[in-house]
């Protein structure tokens, strides 16, 4: 098994985060936050995931200063 995580991404496709959020039901199951989300990840530093190259998840970071981020939204399929 191959893990690669690819360096962040500004500007992303929102359909990577939507695939990955649209598979996780029971985490996000509201149509407005999944539509946030999706925006959000797409103006956010956002890494990749890939296993053997198929995607396997993505996270994205919320920069508040230069001392201080936070994780926004993450997701990993099942």
């Amino acid at each position: 098994m191959t893990i690669q995580i690819d360096d962040p991404i500004i500007g992303l496709d929102g359909h990577v985060c939507e695939s990955i959020l649209r598979a996780l039901p029971d985490w996000f199951g509201i149509e407005d936050a999944i539509r946030h989300y999706i925006e959000a990840s797409q103006e956010m530093p956002t890494l990749i995931a890939h296993i053997d190259n198929q995607l396997a998840g993505f996270l994205s970071i919320k920069q508040h200063s230069p001392y201080a981020a936070e994780i926004y939204v993450m997701g990993v399929y099942p």
